[in-house]
């Protein structure tokens, strides 16, 4: 698998031949920064190890190879959905010095959520996921950036494909919902500069910039997969408004005195409404989701 992008040296073939002795899996995939080709030198490698709900992966297998492969003993490994609806478990390993994740996924429940949001609907889990939770797209996010590494029964490919369009009804609901939810943030805050109360001005103007941000991925009809990617992310971007990025760094830092907090409320209502300009006809009055 010469194409496919790791570290030197890293063991793949090795790892893979230890996981296909595992009962119940049915594909592995290289996910993370390093499939989606951020990665940084010292990044984790991702290892998503896909499963079906009618034959679940055989943790105490899982638990064996992570004994064999770990550079020392007794890895964390965790039963099925151990971390959660959305993360659902895995381990995290270092194996001859390479920091390797494995990440359970329930293949038919991965599908089911894929399907919701192609049809327009999407959840979100607050406390799957740092800092602002776990959106339901980003598992079409996932599969497009994803490499297989092993899919003998080609599960992963039809997925790709399902993917490869930004659907024009999921497009307007996601404009739509985020930028109402921006603007219902925002002009409930209300008295809170004025009294000073930090903290809840925090909140609204983070959850504000965290709204207008996911408007703006629909708006370049680019899927969601992580917050650290925000920033390059939005850098390539066709559609947004002038220094974007700059302009939520300066609503969200900084929060000193009463005037500060009012003016960075102004500031973050005024980038909201450039955002309503350039979403244009796309924007309908309805609420998220």
């Amino acid at each position: 698998m010469t194409d496919v992008p790791l570290p030197d040296g890293y063991p793949l073939d090795q790892i893979l031949a230890e996981l296909q002795t595992v009962d119940g899996l049915v594909a592995v995939t290289l996910g993370g920064s390093w499939a989606a080709g951020r990665q940084r030198p010292d990044s984790d490698v991702d290892l998503g190890l896909l499963y079906r709900a009618d034959r679940p992966l055989d943790v105490a297998a899982v638990k064996r190879v992570a004994g064999r492969l770990n550079d020392t003993p007794d890895p964390v490994v965790t039963p099925l959905g151990g971390w959660g609806t959305w993360v659902n478990g895995g381990s995290w390993l270092t194996i001859q010095g390479f920091r390797t994740d494995f990440l359970y996924r329930d293949f038919d429940f991965v599908t089911e959520i894929i399907d919701e949001v192609l049809g327009g609907r999407g959840r979100v889990d607050y406390w799957q996921q740092p800092p602002y939770g776990f959106y339901s797209e980003i598992y079409c996010a996932e599969i497009q950036a994803c490499r297989p590494l092993h899919d003998l029964e080609g599960i992963i490919e039809p997925l790709k494909e399902k993917t490869r369009v930004y659907p024009e009804v999921l497009k307007r609901r996601q404009v739509s919902g985020w930028l109402w939810g921006a603007r219902f943030t925002l002009t409930t805050v209300k008295h809170a500069p004025q009294d000073g109360l930090t903290y809840l001005v925090a909140g609204h103007l983070t959850r504000a910039a965290t709204e207008m941000i996911h408007a703006l991925y629909a708006l370049n009809e680019v899927w969601f997969m992580n917050d650290k990617y925000v920033y390059p992310e939005i850098a390539e971007f066709q559609i947004k408004p002038p220094d974007f990025m700059a302009r939520l760094d300066a609503i969200c830092g900084g929060l000193r005195t009463p005037a500060d907090m009012q003016r960075q409320v102004a500031d973050a209502l005024a980038l909201h409404a450039e955002l309503m300009a350039l979403a244009g006809d796309l924007y309908s009055e309805r609420s998220w989701p």
